[in-house]
């Protein structure tokens, strides 16, 4: 039996994002483990709960779910320009990062005006 968020793309696209994020993390120095390795990790993770916690309820919660969604991903974002300017990744991978965030953010937004 499929939960409802199973089904949903964005789910599927926030966890292998989750997992993006999560494997740039393990080479981050153990000084960052508390600081934005948690971050970055806590944000990422937190997309797709979100969205898994969210499609359990009522539309306009729902939205409410994405929209904090939404905000983690921002987070992110954030998370990777420190990253950048502490040269823990380089500009191609913070690129690649940024984009799929934005992406995810995209996509998001798209499915929230559905409800």
């Amino acid at each position: 039996m499929a939960f409802k968020f199973e089904n949903l793309g964005i789910w599927k696209r926030a966890i292998d994002y989750s997992e993006m994020i999560h494997n740039v993390t393990l080479s981050f120095p153990k000084t960052e483990l508390f600081l934005l390795t948690h971050q970055l990790k806590k944000n990422a993770d937190g997309i797709a709960l979100k969205i898994a916690e969210g499609s359990s309820a009522k539309n306009p919660e729902f939205k409410q779910h994405l929209n904090v969604a939404i905000r983690y991903a921002m987070n992110i974002i954030s998370c990777l320009y420190i990253a950048k300017k502490r040269q823990l990744i380089d500009l191609a991978l913070f690129k690649l990062l940024y984009q799929e965030a934005g992406e995810l953010i995209h996509m998001i937004r798209r499915f929230r005006q559905t409800l």
